[in-house]
C-alpha cells in the first residue's frame, strides 16, 4: 500500500502508485472504477477514472490481505468574474 496511509484523497485522473511491502500480491478493487496497471505485483499503479467516486483496494499475499479506501476528488469548476 502507499507508504503515506493517511493520503485518503487523490484527483481525477491521478496516477498513484501502490505498494505491498509483504512482497509480490493479488490486487482487486471495488467497485471497478479507473484502472490498474496489473492485479498482481509487488507495485502496481492505479489510475483515477475522470470523474469523482471512491474505490478500495485489496493485497492478498497468501492468506494475509490489507485493504486501502481512496476517494477520487473531481476537479473544482473555475468561476471567472466579469
Amino acid at each position: 500500500m502507499p507508504s503515506d496511509k493517511s493520503r485518503t484523497r487523490v484527483g481525477v485522473g491521478e496516477l498513484v502508485d501502490l505498494t505491498c511491502t509483504a512482497g509480490a500480491a493479488d490486487w482487486t478493487m471495488s467497485p471497478q472504477i479507473g484502472s490498474l496497471s496489473a492485479t498482481n505485483g509487488e507495485t502496481v499503479t492505479y489510475t483515477a477514472p475522470a470523474t469523482g467516486g471512491s474505490v478500495t483496494f485489496t493485497a492478498t499475499v497468501g492468506s494475509a490481505s490489507a485493504t486501502l479506501p481512496l476517494t477520487i476528488v473531481p476537479r473544482r469548476a473555475r468561476v471567472e468574474e466579469d
